[in-house]
């Protein structure tokens, strides 16, 4: 039989035909469409150009939250990138056999020092410059300073007039080494990736001095030798060192602000180098200090892992 090629449609009542026409469209209030707008704007800013291409309100969502969650990626490998191989701590005008760059290492950590004696003369400022960069380059997480601070002299020393020059001379250069150091601090520590301390003996006259703005830029916390176990060498008394500790590390703050004299014992008499010499950290202080840093340490790398 043959297949006619004409196919005729049906043909519709009057009945159905009016029905069809009569079946309203679902009717949107103008507030309604205002909300929904407003909440697919606030889904993604870039939803509206997907709409006018075609892509669905769900679709522009989606695209948009994985080209966030890219970016968040990018930005995280960025920064594990210039953190790795990062030193813990900078240690800055210190003798070679320093006591915290030792228990860095001891504890796990990374360290290095920094000083005139391995090339680094601070008296000049072409010396900051270049520990400047250096330290651009390690990218340490602290920067720990001990300056020398303004010697003092003894009456007989006044006397004398040789060493009366002498001393002037030596504290001319103590104070440009702090002028250096404030510059250097200040400077690295604007840029953002670093934490800086700076430490003095609290007797020390650079603190009305030289030191004044730093201390007043910066938080800062004071700290009792007999309370980290400073004794004299002799005597093997306990010893009430005063430091004031210039410190932007707010878990290393936070450690040493409550090592005060707790009272109760008697103290050796600290005169001489042993009031006024920087550095000179008991191993209880050394260890207190370094275990905040890579306490802090692991804290920003389990932060960072959880934001990936």
């Amino acid at each position: 039989p043959e297949i006619s090629q004409e196919t005729s449609l049906p043909e519709s009542t009057g009945a159905s035909d009016a029905n069809s026409q009569e079946t309203p469209l679902p009717e949107s209030t103008g507030a309604s469409d205002a909300a929904e707008t407003a909440q697919a704007d606030r889904a993604c800013d870039l939803e509206p150009h997907a709409l006018s291409f075609g892509v669905s309100g769900g679709l522009a969502q989606r695209l948009c939250k994985a080209a966030a969650e890219l970016d968040t990626a990018a930005a995280t490998v960025w920064e594990e990138a210039l953190d790795y191989e990062r030193v813990d701590l900078a240690e800055v005008c210190c003798p070679p056999d320093s006591v915290l760059t030792s228990t860095m290492l001891e504890v796990g950590g990374s360290a290095r020092r920094y000083s005139w004696w391995n090339g680094f003369d601070l008296v000049t400022r072409a010396g900051a410059e270049k520990l400047q960069e250096t330290l651009r380059k390690a990218r340490p997480r602290v920067i720990w300073a001990s300056p020398p601070n303004d010697e003092t002299s003894k009456p007989e020393d006044q006397r004398n007039p040789e060493k009366a020059t002498n001393l002037a001379a030596q504290r001319r250069r103590n104070r440009r080494i702090q002028q250096n150091l404030c510059w250097l601090l200040c400077a690295l520590y604007a840029e953002g990736w670093c934490e800086v301390v700076l430490e003095q003996p609290a007797s020390c006259g650079s603190w009305r001095s030289t030191l004044a703005d730093l201390k007043t830029q910066f938080p800062w916390v004071g700290v009792d030798g007999c309370a980290v176990g400073l004794r004299d060498a002799n005597t093997r008394q306990l010893v009430s060192k005063p430091w004031h500790i210039v410190c932007t590390h707010e878990r290393l703050r936070t450690v040493l602000a409550g090592r005060r004299c707790p009272g109760g014992h008697e103290h050796a008499p600290c005169f001489g180098k042993l009031a006024t010499e920087p550095g000179g950290y008991t191993k209880a202080m050394a260890h207190l200090s370094c275990k905040a840093v890579l306490a802090q340490k692991k804290t920003e790398a389990f932060c960072g892992r959880f934001r990936g």
